[in-house]
């Protein structure tokens, strides 16, 4: 765990003025200046298609001042002795990142990420997707397609609400969760296309596993979070339920990175790049898995070869805090990193 001098505390809200021996690379891939505080709580929402109300578990990192705090256990499961539970928060606004897991996944399954991006101010905070987590079966039916993006909605009204933060927005999604952030983003669903294969049974995928004509107006509608600022898609899926018209209206800068030992997201990923508006960056990691975006980076069977968790993880805390703080908070001495003209690191490619 890092410690810090409190009479040396940067203000998380406004960057730090540029020394003239500053350097991006090390800045943004070393532990800002803050400890790790982490909090849990729930969000729950009601809607007419829904039997009953809808129940999410929050976890949320922030900067702390504290040098001491509770013992933390994600789910009961995972211990993290570089955070500390039930720390005080230092004073806001903070800037504010949403963060959505994969499919089956759970709200700190890339709490790399959420440390460092914590460490250097930003307030994080990421639900359970409920009913597509790791602790539920695998049978995607056709209400998570909204719910997912609903969630994040609910989600950031809460923070709101409960926390001091600004108007400085971004989100960040792995694999399903980029699905969700191309959904907030402002990409409509392909309906005339999907639909008539849902209704003649011919689509027998989860996404028509319950489409009836409720779910399909709702599926209609327009999921963009005009807050967020900017977003992060990593290893994102279902490319086929935007269509490039889809991906081609999303309204904010997208950062897109992408593994090459990603057998299950590596095609959308490049169906994803050749339609994603003006504003877009990207970052090809060759030899990263789908879990390489992950905590679970070498232990969930990643492919032969892949690189190794450590390099992996400092290579995307590096790009995406970067590109946050160029994009959202408007400090742009880190875009050469996303941008290819400072490298990140010989294991990964500019797009």
């Amino acid at each position: 765990m890092w410690l810090l001098l409190a009479a040396c505390t940067p203000d998380p809200t406004t960057p730090d003025p540029t020394p003239e021996d500053f350097d991006p690379l090390a800045f943004h891939e070393a532990p800002g200046a803050w400890n790790v505080g982490y909090r849990e709580s729930e969000v729950t929402w009601e809607d007419p298609l829904l039997a009953e109300p809808r129940t999410l578990r929050l976890a949320v990192w922030y900067p702390t001042d504290d040098t001491t705090g509770d013992r933390v256990v994600y789910t009961g499961l995972f211990p993290d002795e570089e955070v500390l539970g039930g720390a005080a928060v230092v004073d806001g606004p903070l800037p504010l990142v949403l963060f959505s897991h994969g499919s089956q996944g759970f709200a700190e399954n890339s709490s790399f990420l959420m440390r460092h991006l914590a460490s250097h101010g930003w307030l994080v905070a990421a639900p359970d997707h409920t009913g597509n987590t790791t602790f539920d079966p695998d049978d995607r039916t056709t209400e998570i397609y909204w719910e997912r993006p609903s969630d994040l909605a609910q989600v950031l009204d809460a923070v709101r609400a409960e926390w001091t933060v600004g108007d400085d927005v971004g989100a960040i999604g792995h694999s399903f969760g980029g699905f969700t952030m191309h959904a907030v983003g402002g990409a409509p669903f392909a309906m005339d296309s999907l639909l008539p294969g849902c209704l003649d049974g011919t689509d027998q995928s989860s996404f028509c596993s319950t489409m009836d004509e409720a779910q399909a107006d709702r599926l209609s509608g327009d999921f963009t979070l005009p807050e967020i600022k900017a977003l992060v898609a990593m290893a994102p899926g279902d490319f086929r339920l935007f269509e490039a018209a889809g991906i081609g209206a999303i309204g904010v800068p997208e950062l897109l990175l992408t593994g090459g030992l990603d057998p299950s997201t590596t095609s959308d990923g490049d169906l994803v790049w050749d339609a994603l508006p003006e504003g877009r960056a990207g970052l090809h990691l060759p030899t990263m898995g789908h879990q390489g975006f992950t905590d679970f980076s070498g232990t969930l069977g990643d492919p032969e070869g892949s690189i190794d968790p450590e390099s992996g993880w400092r290579i995307v805390r590096t790009v995406v805090s970067a590109w946050l703080d160029w994009q959202v908070r408007g400090d742009d001495r880190g875009a050469g990193l996303v941008g290819g003209e400072l490298e990140v690191s010989p294991l990964a490619e500019p797009r």
